[in-house]
């Protein structure tokens, strides 16, 4: 039986973001993220999502605890959020932002399982 995922709905980071390295995926949000939107197995799955995959603006590259600490007690939980819903984007395990804070924001793919699978 496959386990059931989890959603968070967590606050961003309020400065520019830029990274590219291949070691780490390319990222290239030059706005402010609004929101992060996480889906994983537990918690702590998702809070090492967010410490491997977010840019290093974000505050929690390699950071699993403070990662851990604003999914407890800032995110909210089991929530994919209106702006997921309206873009049409099922829960699947991976990491989304929302850029711009006005009107529609701009949902991205920071990662997913499905792009990565080796199977």
């Amino acid at each position: 039986m496959a386990k059931q995922l989890k959603l968070w709905n967590v606050r961003g980071w309020g400065r520019p973001c830029y990274e590219a390295g291949p070691d780490r995926g390319l990222y290239l949000y030059p706005e402010a993220a609004s929101h992060i939107y996480l889906c994983a197995h537990s918690r702590a799955h998702a809070a090492r999502l967010m410490a491997e995959h977010l840019p290093k603006r974000s505050g929690f590259r390699d950071r699993v605890g403070e990662a851990c600490n604003e999914l407890k007690n800032y995110a909210s939980e089991g929530c994919w959020g209106k702006y997921m819903e309206d873009a049409g984007i099922e829960p699947e395990v991976g990491i989304w932002v929302s850029v711009g804070h006005h009107g529609q924001p701009e949902i991205k793919c920071v990662w997913k399982e499905s792009d990565n699978d080796t199977e």
